[in-house]
């Protein structure tokens, strides 16, 4: 069985096995009290992650632009996660934290090059040895079957290459993601293979990754000067300000909220086919990310990975039930790690695996006061190869820190200052609070399990793709 080879890697103090309860506490949620523990024994699990979505750029999460109304439609229908975090913000590390419940200490997955650990257990390994049919689909060469991320998977479908409508001018990132439409086309094709078998499906959706490469009907979508003053009424000035009189940089946002836009749309059609077939009342839905996108609030900067504020950490989730009995939003901090164990949970899969994810399911039943803390690191280099300070994140409940080891601290209020402008930590000198979250930063960052390394060599092709993306200069 899949356990018995993931036991050779022994678990680390503050890993949870998942025999064990674990508890998030939830807050605003219709049906309290009702029985989630296994209660979609058998169901389908659909996991969609759109890759670089920030959470404030959704309807559901407060955006004012209609860049969503399809996610926004099955928001209503959702357990929606206002405070959820990925590990570190970049998609190869990312999405193995998201299949093995573990934090790049224990995958030994800190860049987008390298191979995921033989020896660690997947999603997808445990719902197939439990009888379910399993299929990914990856729109980027970043996530290629080269990279593992396909152990467990009957199929491992590959979604990049040339598309009619893409530039001449884009033929090197063409042929290195692909389109949201190609993407759920080829999942709905492989769900229709053999529709009478429980299937778990994930689906990597690259579209809000730049370079964009949008369909005509998409392009000039959002258009704005970088000093519109609905957009900064509406957004928000802290938000707007970083981009205003500038047209370049508020181009680069219009350009990604029509990303998202196409994407969302063809999210829509996705459901509306699931729906048709008659699965929707069988299949747990989730949309989520790997990471978000710092578009110019901080340090003048317009990508992912180099530093942890919330444009980055920060991301959104939805979980679907079957049955619908339980929707809402869940106020307090939950963890892309969380996953793994929590729809296992729900689909009453018990498992000796070592993760350090926790189930959030007992708390949506009532139980518990549950996780406040969850933890991010930036990337060990930039894209030009030069080594970073090591800088990782702890946020505890409303309270936010980010420290760099050896160096400086921010700490920010976020129910106050969703933004992070104002640093509560500038000027020296910190509280006792503040030093108990440096502890416990520096306590979550040097957790490593070293036996897990991945194999991390940059060969030439993979930095080829690496390139062509916009990873590496």
């Amino acid at each position: 069985m899949p356990e018995n080879r993931r036991s050779r890697l022994l678990p680390r103090r503050g890993m949870s096995l998942f025999l064990l309860p674990a508890l998030l506490a939830a807050g605003g949620c219709s049906g309290k009290g009702d029985a989630l523990s296994g209660r979609y024994e058998g169901s389908n699990l659909v996991v969609l992650i759109v890759d670089t979505l920030r959470a404030d750029h959704l309807g559901c999460y407060g955006y004012p632009r209609p860049t969503t109304p399809r996610i926004d439609g099955l928001a209503g229908e959702s357990l929606v996660f206002d405070n959820a975090t990925v590990p570190i913000g970049i998609t190869l590390p990312s999405h193995a934290s998201i299949l093995t419940g573990l934090y790049p200490q224990n995958t030994g997955s800190f860049r987008n090059y390298g191979r995921l650990d033989d020896r660690l257990l997947t999603l997808a390994e445990v719902l197939k040895d439990r009888g379910y049919r399993t299929g990914a689909v990856v729109g980027t060469a970043v996530l290629k079957s080269s990279k593992n991320l396909g152990q467990g998977f009957d199929a491992y479908l590959e979604n990049f290459a040339s598309r009619e409508w893409v530039p001449g001018s884009k033929n090197q990132v063409k042929r290195r993601k692909g389109t949201a439409e190609d993407g759920l086309r080829l999942a709905r094709e492989w769900i229709e293979e053999d529709p009478g078998r429980p299937f778990f499906l994930m689906v990597n959706l690259y579209d809000v990754h730049a370079p964009f490469i949008l369909p005509p009907e998409f392009q000039g979508r959002f258009r704005s000067r970088g000093d519109d003053p609905e957009m900064a009424a509406r957004f928000g000035e802290e938000g707007w300000r970083s981009v205003a009189g500038d047209p370049d940089k508020a181009a680069l946002i219009d350009d990604y909220d029509a990303a998202l836009a196409y994407t969302d749309a063809e999210i829509g059609k996705f459901l509306d086919a699931l729906e048709r077939e008659g699965l929707d009342g069988e299949t747990i839905v989730v949309v989520t990310a790997d990471h978000g996108e710092e578009l110019y609030q901080h340090r003048d900067y317009a990508s992912h990975g180099m530093y942890l504020y919330d444009g980055e950490t920060r991301v959104p989730l939805l979980i679907r039930l079957p049955d619908r009995t339980r929707t809402g939003r869940v106020e307090t901090v939950a963890e892309s790690v969380d996953l793994f164990p929590s729809l296992l949970d729900l689909l009453g899969i018990r498992t000796e695996a070592a993760v350090d994810g926790v189930s959030m399911i007992p708390a949506l039943e009532g139980a518990g006061t549950g996780k406040r803390r969850a933890f991010a690191m930036r990337l060990p280099e930039d894209e030009r190869g030069r080594p970073l300070p090591r800088q990782f994140m702890v946020r505890d409940g409303d309270t936010k820190l980010i420290h760099t080891l050896g160096g400086e601290t921010e700490l920010y209020r976020l129910d106050r200052d969703p933004w992070e402008r104002n640093d509560l930590a500038a000027g020296g000198g910190a509280d006792a609070r503040t030093r108990g979250l440096i502890r416990s930063g520096r306590e979550w960052y040097r957790e490593e399990a070293v036996d897990n390394a991945a194999a991390a060599t940059l060969d030439g092709e993979t930095a080829e793709d690496l390139r062509a993306l916009g990873y590496l200069q």
